[in-house]
């Protein structure tokens, strides 16, 4: 009895982390105090009629529904007990032997629906909620149709007692379920809160931890870069300046993971942020080249460049993020291609007012990517096909990054890849335009020769009466800075704290104090203080510069506003560090500078000039029936589709064509049939495609028609810029979209406008056809042998109409059919005020010319259309047709 008081205590306290159980055994325990009291009073009440056993029974339920949960923990099998025993016996029972409408039965009825919704979910509460209904509505059918069955309250006093009790005790009891249940979701929603403040904890000490970490890495990195800049611009021996060079474009890759690292634990925090500054983009391509060639020259890969002459000199927005996500791109490509080449194509797409959209692209020839790795190409640390990358480093992060960092600033990031032909990643991003003049043809010029490197470094200004402090915690940052300055001739001193600076500053003046931001006791930000307000100091007034390992979100307002005049971002880069102190230095100390910054010579890197893309290109399949002259006016892609036949398989438009009708296809029977091409054969079409356009729309026969359009949607999915529409026609009226769409085209249209258009006129093409026989119809499938019977029966022709992206028999015409292609065209373009007379578009299969003027004739005098364009079919049209079909298609009003 101990052990199951105990076992129940325990149950019932909070140490039990199950609140289902505990919520059901404390209403458990509620209920059998107000259940007896209830009994109680209702044998008081009906005279204790034959109520006994039902007492008995329900009071065992109780206990054993308790026992299973306290010593069993089955919750589940409890709570079927305990619904079984209250909802579907005990009170049908009390409905019957305690008055029936009359009594409170009535309101524990709804205790029970009540008790159901509070202890099941989802299928469970569906069938209990239903079961109790059911057997509620049965026993009020039963009291109202047998009432004899109904044991009656004999008093008026007794109904008054026994329905305020049952008022009284259902209110409470259902007030308790809500109270307890309310404190059992208060008490997980505050274990939630508790366990999100440790997860957000941990995570920001986890953010913390790279910071601090990615702060002490770029010391070291600070101290590689500055020492190898050294040892190229001093270094005697060709190969050791070589390897220099080398070093140094692969610190700066190290750099950039780094940065990377720091990067997304900002991004975590929220304190990710863009800081648009001017910069000059020549210099900006000059150095995004510099950083990634030797990664290039290691691998074997040739670098291509395609940048957009008119590409404006001077431009406004996040320097630093927008070479960073170009890395990353470049990175990522040269890392996945194992041979060939690696292209950065930078063009100016688009210019309104002050603003300029870059579309900015990385082109390889690698690996590529699989359809269904695409989905998780910018997850962080996920990398896609691991068993087949195994053997290409790399963190995971480049790609995430650059997505969330695109996204920041506004821009879109997008990828079309084939897998195993290489893949493209485009970034559309929005610039404002500062100095509008073009940059003109770039020749870019690299350092892969460094024999003559010596020569080249040329330092930017002398001024040896220039006094300078360096304040860093670390002594080889120190010795770097000084190294780098030698040749400017400036005078150095250096401080390792605070303390030591102020020291100084007290006995000595100094032009420019670079002051390190996070130093061990007094931070650079204390020290500033201390000397914009030193007694006796002579340097009050000086330049202070914060040398800075992590750039603060708005860097300018913020070290402005602790007192320094400006920063710079460590690891220190040689020439913005001459440059920056050449900005604050007086003139009057200079005695030498440089006229501006000669570009470096050596061995050409390969640029080329791409053929500028189009904007958009129209694609289409074989079966759309268009001439050749429309084909080549407005440069449209047409996809081959098969024709399968007893000699083999040909490709429509290329091996086989309608003159070979004969052979396959007579007025009664097809020996031959159209199919869709294979999923990567759309693939390379696509790909083809996009090399001479910067979007596809590839505007597919119906999709109740035929393969074509799910095998064109799926091979899509691959790249970002290839748009499949259903054109919900075929033949003539898919003709006539697709030329309405090329024009758009040409005429340089928004992609997103003409999908739109298509949409919008795909609904407004009429497209009917006349056939000769229905029996090729049937023998593919579009029709039934009853149809095809009834119309041999009665030498009718059929007439086809496309609707919902299905062609369907609309009627029929009877007679010979050169005088039933005359009714076809009479009945169809009687409804003179609902057509569109701007043109028409006529297919025919095996109609001779002299026919073929006879019905431009007849069209022409039903409607006079301003253009009449007849083109002979496919082969692929004609599988369907059959020999003398004929049919066209207009724009409604």
């Amino acid at each position: 009895m101990k052990k199951c008081i105990n076992a129940l205590a325990y149950v019932l306290s909070k140490k039990n982390e199950n609140l289902k159980e505990r919520t059901f055994c404390i209403i458990n325990l509620l209920a059998m105090i107000l259940g007896l009291l209830g009994m109680i009073e209702t044998i008081l009440v009906s005279e204790g009629e034959g109520f006994a056993v039902e007492i008995l029974l329900f009071f065992i339920c109780m206990v054993v529904s308790m026992y299973l949960v306290v010593g069993h923990h089955k919750l589940d099998i409890s709570s079927v007990i305990m619904t079984v025993a209250i909802c579907i016996f005990l009170f049908p029972c009390m409905f019957f032997k305690c008055g029936g409408i009359q009594g409170g039965a009535t309101v524990y009825m709804s205790l029970g629906l009540a008790y159901i919704f509070l202890m099941y979910e989802k299928k469970k509460l569906a069938v209990f909620l239903t079961l109790d209904v059911l057997i509620n509505i049965f026993c009020y059918i039963i009291a109202y149709i047998k009432p004899e069955l109904v044991n009656e309250i004999g008093t008026r006093q007794g109904i008054f007692i026994d329905s305020l009790y049952s008022v009284i005790v259902v209110g409470i009891s259902v007030g308790a379920m809500i109270k307890l249940h309310l404190n059992a979701y208060e008490e997980k929603r505050e274990k939630v809160e508790q366990q999100k403040a440790e997860l957000e904890a941990l995570s920001s000490s986890k953010d913390r931890f790279l910071a601090s970490m990615t702060h002490e890495i770029r010391t070291p990195i600070n101290t590689i870069i500055g020492l190898n800049e050294m040892i190229i611009r001093d270094g005697s021996d060709d190969t050791i300046r070589e390897y220099a060079n080398n070093v140094k474009g692969a610190s700066k890759l190290l750099l950039s993971l780094v940065n990377d690292i720091l990067d997304l634990s900002q991004m975590e925090m929220g304190l990710m942020d863009i800081i648009p500054v001017r910069y000059d983009t020549k210099q900006f391509i000059l150095d995004l080249v510099g950083v990634i060639r030797v990664q290039m020259q290691r691998k074997n890969l040739s670098f291509l460049l395609d940048i957009d002459p008119g590409l404006p000199s001077v431009l406004y927005g996040d320097r630093k993020r927008i070479n960073q996500v170009l890395i990353n791109l470049l990175s990522n490509a040269s890392k996945y291609t194992l041979e060939g080449s690696v292209t950065l194509s930078i063009q100016v797409e688009k210019r309104v007012d002050r603003k300029v959209r870059l579309r900015m692209s990385v082109k390889d020839t690698g690996i590529g990517i699989r359809r269904e790795n695409l989905e998780n190409l910018y997850e962080i640390f996920k990398r896609i096909d691991p068993d087949q990358n195994q053997k290409i480093e790399g963190s995971g992060l480049g790609l995430a990054i650059t997505k969330q960092l695109v996204d920041l600033m506004g821009g879109v990031l997008s990828v079309d890849s084939i897998y195993t032909k290489g893949s493209t990643f485009t970034v559309i991003l929005d610039q404002e335009v500062i100095d509008d003049t073009g940059i003109g043809e770039l020749e870019i010029h690299t350092t892969e020769s460094l024999a003559d490197n010596k020569e080249r470094y040329r330092h930017l200004f002398e001024a040896p009466e220039a006094r300078i402090l360096v304040v860093d915690d670390n002594e080889m940052n120190l010795v770097v800075f000084e190294k780098l300055l030698t040749a400017t001739r400036v005078q150095v001193d250096t401080a390792r704290s605070g303390e030591e600076c102020l020291e100084k500053t007290q006995t000595k003046y100094y032009n420019i104090i670079f002051m390190d931001h996070m130093m061990p006791g007094m931070n650079g930000v204390d020290v500033v203080k201390v000397i914009r307000r030193q007694l006796n100091g002579l340097c009050r007034d000086s330049v202070i510069i914060a040398l800075t390992a992590n750039a603060v979100l708005s860097a300018d307002t913020f070290y402005a506003e602790k007192g320094f005049d400006s920063y710079l971002e460590k690891p220190i880069d040689a020439a913005q560090l001459e440059k920056k102190i050449f900005e604050y230095l007086s003139p009057e100390i200079i005695e030498y500078h440089k006229d501006g910054i000669d570009m470096q010579e050596g061995s050409m890197l390969h640029t080329v000039r791409e053929r500028r893309k189009k904007k958009v290109k129209i694609t289409t399949d074989c079966v759309s029936d268009i001439s050749k002259q429309y084909l080549e006016q407005y440069d449209i892609g047409m996809i081959y589709l098969y024709i399968k036949t007893e000699m083999g398989r040909f490709a429509d438009t290329i091996e086989i064509s309608s003159d070979h009708l004969e052979q396959y296809i007579t007025d009664e029977k097809a020996m031959a049939h159209a199919d869709s091409v294979h999923e990567s054969e759309y693939e390379q079409f696509f790909a083809q495609q996009l090399t001479e356009a910067e979007d596809v729309i590839h505007i597919s026969m119906a999709s109740n028609s035929g393969k074509s359009y799910g095998v064109a949607v799926r091979a899509a999915k691959s790249y970002d810029h290839v748009h499949v529409i259903d054109s919900g026609q075929i033949s003539c009226g898919q003709a006539l979209l697709t030329i309405h769409a090329a024009r758009l085209a040409k005429d340089n249209m928004p992609v997103e406008y003409i999908k739109e258009e298509i949409v919008n006129l795909s609904s407004r093409i009429q497209t009917q056809f006349i056939l000769s026989s229905a029996k090729i119809f049937y023998q593919h499938g579009y029709t039934t042998k009853g149809m095809m019977k009834l119309c041999e029966l009665l030498h009718l022709h059929p007439v086809l109409k496309m609707k919902n992206s299905t062609i369907s028999i609309s009627g029929f015409v009877r007679g010979e059919m050169r005088l039933a292609r005359k009714r076809f065209i009479r009945r169809n373009l009687g409804r003179k005020k609902k057509i569109d007379t701007r043109a028409v578009y006529a297919t025919y299969v095996s109609i001779g010319v002299r026919e073929q003027n006879m019905l431009e004739d007849e069209i022409r005098k039903c409607v006079p259309f301003d253009i009449v364009r007849f083109q002979k079919a496919s082969f692929s049209s004609a599988c369907n047709a059959g020999v003398g079909a004929f049919g066209f298609a207009y724009y409604t009003k």
